[in-house]
């Protein structure tokens, strides 16, 4: 079985369990192996994923936009993108859409996953007034590369509409759900596990892994997940062959999430 970290034996990764798969791999890795892959990706924190700061590259796309509620939804926005290219700085603005209240800025913090050339950012927006629409535009090496809007929530309990849905995947039926969704117009939307197989049977056994179902999932969503703050949970078929924290590391460093509750999952 093939993982981003190396290869484990099928009549032993069958077996095994995630996090037994990502111990058999670490014991086995000689640490010259893990410099010699780290200094050929420029790394500089983390074997599986770390701060890019490549070269930028001309007419540099966004290819997905997902906002996701911050520890205090009223008052923080995260803001993450997806880039197929690198970047040497990136930023986010953010401004009220009337003009009532003050504008944001927050850097944006890069990560490349292990076995994705895909740079995955995200900034944190924090003190935003509540129940207020801001337009926001992200910026790489300063030149607007995608904008949108969002609305905070309210300060207090009132009545709000969301949409929620789990075992989205990819293709028409997602496509389907997910225009629904646009014309309802939820002020969130909850993803409620098994969020695009990239773990194709949930066991992460051999042949189980299929790492560009992420970016698909993530374009195909671009345009609700650009303006409606998505709160995932995760599900068994997030987890990954060789990754760390119970499989779900590849995850963590693609989707923004509040707080720590997906850390500590079993």
């Amino acid at each position: 079985m093939l993982t981003p970290y190396g290869e484990i034996p099928d009549r032993l990764a069958a077996g095994m369990s995630m996090a037994e798969q990502h111990d058999w791999l670490a014991v086995r890795a000689s640490r010259r192996t893990v410099l010699r892959g780290l200094l050929v990706a420029g790394a500089s924190a983390s074997p599986l994923f770390w701060p890019q700061t490549a070269r930028a590259a001309p007419g540099l796309a966004v290819a997905s936009r997902l906002l996701a509620p911050g520890p205090d939804p009223a008052r923080d926005m995260t803001v993450a993108i997806s880039v197929p290219g690198s970047f040497r700085r990136g930023q986010v603005e953010a401004a009220a859409a009337d003009g009532s209240a003050g504008s944001g800025v927050a850097e944006l913090e890069a990560q490349l996953v292990r076995g994705s050339t895909v740079r995955y950012a995200r900034a944190e927006l924090t003190g935003l007034q509540p129940a207020t629409e801001y337009d926001y535009r992200v910026l790489l090496d300063g030149v607007v590369a995608s904008s949108g809007t969002f609305r905070t929530a309210p300060a207090g309990p009132v009545d709000f509409r969301f949409t929620a849905f789990g075992d989205q995947g990819v293709g028409a039926e997602s496509r389907s759900m997910l225009r629904r969704v646009a014309e309802l117009r939820p002020d969130l939307h909850l993803v409620a596990g098994d969020i695009c197989y990239a773990n194709q049977k949930g066991t992460g056994g051999p042949g189980d892994f299929r790492p560009t179902l992420w970016d698909a999932w993530l374009t195909q969503n671009d345009r609700v997940s650009g303006s409606v703050p998505f709160l995932c949970a995760l599900g068994n078929h997030e987890m990954e062959p060789g990754f760390g924290t119970h499989g779900y590391a590849g995850v963590l460093a693609r989707l923004p999430l509040p707080g720590r509750s997906p850390v500590d999952c079993p």
